[in-house]
């Protein structure tokens, strides 16, 4: 009897979610794909590894002066360390000339701002005072610092600041314990370091940078025409701010983020804020011994000290300044930048008035103007002296500096105002016999430093 081949009857078909078929297949492309990126990252960080060693031993090969030059040419602390990571021959070449390599760093990248000269400042005359801590705290970080952020930023900006301010210290201690004093000496080349470029940077990133924008925020808010407020773009200066590239770096690269600011304007800023910190070495304070309120003791000489009396109950302390030091150091236009740059609604000790009372007795001469138009004229330089950081202002600076030449001062600033005196060192930094000339704060009383800061032509005008 033949098979029978009966028809085969539809299997019964499982039940599936196709819901988790979609996932089970996403899944496995998910995974596909990720191993597929981490194929591409492994080959990639390999051809990088060759290039690298193919490059490390091309530059091993070529003679020291050019390897040097190299060095030499780096811009950042982090390629210098990417540099001496790369073999252990430029390890050891980096070892050999740290210093000529960070000096040839430091006065190319950063000298043009000031900013070396600055962080001298700081190393040499400010941190090693006996008030050191209350000059930089309040001097420094409170001008620069942004009141607005949150608790934590700010907490974090000071943090970094107290790294920058230890690593500076670190050069002065040595000299501090040889000559049982805390005077630097002035004629002493500067010393630059790894450290001391990453104190730089740092120092740029987390003091300047915010100082440009706190200027940038007053501005605006002082004008709030179109043009200010066109001009004034937080996010895209955040933006610039997040690259964390130094500022002497910026001509060489396109950065979208500082469309709002052009690149002298960037330099005006950096270079006002550093001049500012350096202008901290010829600020000083005039011994009014109580209750005499006489700033002439022993012998007619100027008792100075670099800040706070360290015991009120006995001495009695104004601010003063140098302006022979200061003028020599600063030309009249940066002076302007400074004063522009300052924020003169936090408390200040008087920093801010005295820069701003001595630049205005380096201006016009308005005895020279007929009294109607004295006031015309001390506006109109008030207005420029405002509009000096920003690229618009320049022609109306270059006309008053040209005016001043000829309306000016003779001798280049209101003598009047100021007395020549042979200092002697009461404490700190300030040097024994030093031919200083300083505010006239004689028969001012207790309130001499704010009598004669609103005696100043601008405010009597």
């Amino acid at each position: 009897m033949g098979n029978i081949v009966r028809p085969k009857q539809n299997a019964p078909i499982k039940s599936e979610r196709p819901e988790k078929a979609v996932s089970n297949r996403a899944a496995k492309r998910a995974a596909w794909r990720k191993a597929k990126s981490k194929k591409a990252a492994r080959e990639k960080a390999a051809w990088e590894k060759a290039e690298l060693k193919s490059a490390a031993h091309t530059l091993i090969t070529l003679p020291r002066e050019i390897q040097l030059l190299i060095f030499k040419s780096l811009d950042s602390t982090e390629e210098v360390v990417s540099m001496v990571l790369s073999c252990s021959l430029f390890h050891r070449i980096f070892k050999a000339n740290e210093q000529q390599i960070c000096m040839a760093i430091a006065y190319r990248v950063w000298s043009p701002y000031g900013a070396l000269e600055a962080m001298d400042v700081l190393r040499r005359d400010v941190l090693p005072r006996d008030n050191a801590s209350f000059v930089y705290d309040f001097w420094i970080l409170s001008r620069m610092q942004d009141p607005s952020r949150k608790d934590r930023n700010s907490a974090r900006s000071a943090r970094y600041c107290t790294k920058v301010a230890d690593t500076l210290r670190r050069r002065s201690r040595e000299i501090v314990l040889q000559k049982h004093d805390r005077r630097y000496p002035k004629g002493r080349s500067i010393v630059v370091g790894l450290s001391e470029l990453y104190a730089m940077e740092a120092f740029e990133q987390h003091v300047v940078v915010p100082g440009i924008r706190i200027i940038m925020k007053r501005f605006a808010k002082k004008d709030r025409d179109a043009f200010w407020m066109e001009q004034y773009r937080a996010q895209q200066f955040s933006e610039w701010q997040n690259l964390n590239h130094p500022i002497g770096n910026l001509k060489k690269k396109n950065i979208s983020g500082l469309r709002s600011l052009s690149f002298s304007e960037v330099e005006r800023l950096s270079r006002a804020i550093y001049n500012i910190i350096r202008a901290l070495e010829h600020i000083h304070s005039v011994v009014l011994h109580y209750p005499s309120h006489s700033p002439y003791l022993q012998g007619g000489s100027l008792v100075v000290c670099d800040g706070r009396s360290p015991d009120p109950k006995i001495f009695v302390t104004h601010p003063t300044i140098d302006v022979k030091a200061l003028f020599e150091s600063c030309s009249v236009q940066e002076h302007m930048q400074m004063v522009a740059a300052f924020d003169p609604f936090e408390g200040d000790n008087g920093f801010y008035g005295l820069l701003t009372a001595t630049l205005y007795d380096r201006l016009l001469n308005l005895g020279r103007f007929q009294a109607d138009t004295r006031r015309q004229e001390m506006q109109s330089m008030l207005s420029i002296v405002q509009n000096s950081l920003w690229d618009f202002g320049q022609p109306q600076v270059a006309k008053l500096l040209e005016r001043v030449s000829h309306l000016g001062w003779e001798g280049g600033f209101n003598k009047s105002r100021y007395i020549t005196v042979q200092s002697r060192a009461f404490m700190g930094t300030v040097e024994d016999n030093k031919e200083m000339v300083v505010p006239n704060l004689l028969k001012l009383g207790s309130f001499g430093c704010v009598t004669w800061c609103m005696s100043a032509e601008y405010w009597t005008s």
